[in-house]
């Protein structure tokens, strides 16, 4: 059975996991590397499922990723730095909608 956001559970799947040291020690750098392997077709569809999941869950989006993502997900990069969902994901878009040319200038 597909999930339901599919391309945000691809996302979270295969990159934020126990090891996910290796694609860098940052969520920009985390981020990065992941958006240097799409597409500009995956990216938009990536940010399309990070905007419906956002825009389904705006009450219960703690409770909803964890159901979703929770098995996948090591909260322990992220949750010091966003606390929550809702902030990770918010920035997540935004560093997909930033081009890496600007990514650069900004670290």
């Amino acid at each position: 059975m597909q999930p339901e956001f599919e391309y945000l559970d691809s996302f979270i799947g295969t990159t934020f996991h126990q090891d996910f040291d290796i694609f860098g020690q940052t969520l920009e750098q985390i981020v990065s590397s992941y958006k240097s392997e799409l597409s500009p077709e995956g990216i938009k569809l990536l940010l399309t499922d990070i905007n419906a999941f956002l825009e389904k869950h705006q009450t219960e989006e703690n409770a909803e990723f964890d159901r979703n993502f929770y098995a996948a997900f090591d909260w322990g990069l992220v949750k010091g730095a966003f606390g929550k969902p809702r902030d990770f994901l918010t920035k997540v878009a935004e560093l997909l909608s930033t081009p890496e040319s600007q990514q650069r200038r900004a670290s």
